[in-house]
């Protein structure tokens, strides 16, 4: 597991036909830059033949926010990835860590935890001959041993001279344990605001809803690139952006697959080239294809894509269907950290939605009312009441102009939206801390329109 830039890494393994006068025949039998690939791949692989070696070259900040009680989870994704590759294969695990981590002991003595004592350090250039070296050297809990921190944050360097009895052991592991409880307590008291982690969010059938999302998302946040890839084939994503009045076919999914297919990892320059022509924020990557194009891909392939564009895009939203059979909405629940329900506030939705997404894990799901007409919808209330958990993000208003933009094309409502339900978004994404400026409201948008229409009732009467 490496980052992208490493591609010429890979070749030069491959081409190492000796080390240390003996002679060596390297095969790379998976090569991907996503520790959740990996961790995917450990839990389920299909066949019983292991690598021998599994080596992953540090590509993370180790920073992660919990959605729902917005506590630090400091390097938590990272170990917990780790472990379940520690569980699941007997390979020999090498960790290339970046230099600096060397002083992060709350992470270092996680890996002795687990048993994972390969771990060593880099400078951001290296040559090949360390790399061959990291792999053919075998450390033991003694070589790490400088790493162990005692309760008051020390470095215990004669510890394990000492140690025989288990019961020892695990008691150095309860100290460990409760550093890292009390480092994650001070971090949080020093900053309360913590910075976005990047996130996939899943949105099964409502395109209206993931058009918006990632346009407003876009627009609001030009600072980071937005993705929304579209695997939902009955999709109208084409009418709700306004592309299908342009005239061009839309076919930047299979091409991203075609690449993905020959063992390739999708380049800027490929995302780039994805998107359709039509002008949108710089910053926002529409992947799709042409309506009701029903192109089968495998889970594999599937993974891929998705952990490809997880890399790259900082806010991922996929469309995906809502049938509980389809791959392409099981692929993508498995691999999201939020999937958004945002239905009608009505009986025959919420129960339909309740039915359809009972295999989401619970933390995971989250209910959006939308497209709320208070006057025709069941009360929030009810909704809160009526949900398989208790996980409500918000509302989105009902606006007759969503309708009405769709069905004449004159103008993509996500325009619109950006305008009229900037707020009811921010509310909505802010729970997974991604954090708008403010300055857009509903408020201000009614009273613009507002002064717009007294001003063209006067100019009526006036004869202008």
């Amino acid at each position: 597991m490496a980052p992208e830039s490493y591609e010429n890494l890979k070749n030069a393994l491959e081409k190492t036909t000796e080390y240390g006068g003996q002679p060596l025949t390297v095969s790379i039998t998976n090569w991907d830059y996503s520790l959740n690939s990996l961790s995917y791949w450990a839990a389920d692989k299909k066949t019983d033949k292991e690598p021998d070696v599994i080596l992953v070259f540090d590509a993370a900040s180790f920073k992660r926010i919990d959605s729902k009680t917005d506590e630090t989870l400091i390097y938590k994704d990272f170990i917990e990835n780790l472990k379940i590759v520690q569980l699941s294969v007997q390979s020999k695990i090498v960790l290339i860590l970046s230099k600096e981590k060397e002083e992060n002991l709350e992470l270092l003595n996680e890996l002795i935890k687990l048993n994972i004592q390969n771990f060593f350090f880099a400078k951001d250039k290296f040559y090949i001959q360390e790399v061959f070296g990291w792999l053919f050297t075998n450390k033991s809990l003694k070589d790490n041993e400088q790493y162990l921190i005692t309760g008051s944050g020390d470095k215990k360097t004669k510890v394990f001279r000492q140690i025989e009895k288990q019961t020892e052991i695990k008691e150095i592991e309860k100290i460990i344990e409760k550093k890292v409880i009390e480092t994650r307590t001070e971090f949080i008291e020093t900053k309360k605001i913590i910075g976005y982690s990047r996130k996939i969010f899943c949105v099964p059938q409502n395109t209206d809803f993931a058009c918006e999302s990632a346009y407003i998302t876009s627009k609001a946040l030009p600072e980071l690139r937005v993705g929304l890839i579209n695997l939902y084939a009955q999709s109208y994503i084409d009418v709700a952006l306004n592309l299908a009045y342009e005239g061009e076919p839309i076919t930047g999914l299979p091409q991203i697959m075609s690449i993905i297919e020959t063992e390739k990892i999708p380049s800027e320059e490929d995302w780039k080239n994805a998107r359709p022509k039509k002008k949108m924020p710089k910053n926002l990557y529409i992947i799709s294809d042409e309506y009701g194009k029903e192109k089968r891909y495998t889970e594999d392939k599937l993974e891929k894509l998705i952990s490809h564009a997880h890399n790259f895009f900082d806010v991922l939203f996929v469309l995906t269907p809502m049938i509980d059979s389809s791959i392409e909405f099981i692929t993508t629940v498995k691999m999201s950290h939020v999937v958004f329900a945002a239905i009608n506030t009505s009986i025959p939705a919420i129960r339909d939605a309740n039915r359809l997404l009972k295999s989401v894990p619970n933390e995971k799901l989250w209910y959006v009312s939308w497209a709320h007409n208070k006057a025709t919808d069941l009360s929030i209330k009810l909704l809160k009441q009526s949900i398989l958990n208790e996980q409500y993000a918000g509302v989105v208003s009902y606006f007759p102009e969503r309708e009405k933009s769709i069905n004449t094309g004159d103008i993509s409502y996500v325009e619109t939206a950006y305008k009229k339900h900037y707020r009811e978004y921010s509310k909505i994404l802010k729970r997974f801390r991604l954090l708008f400026p403010k300055g857009k409201s509903n408020i201000s948008y009614l009273l613009k329109t507002k002064k717009r229409r007294q001003k063209h009732e006067f100019d009526k009467e006036s004869g202008n």
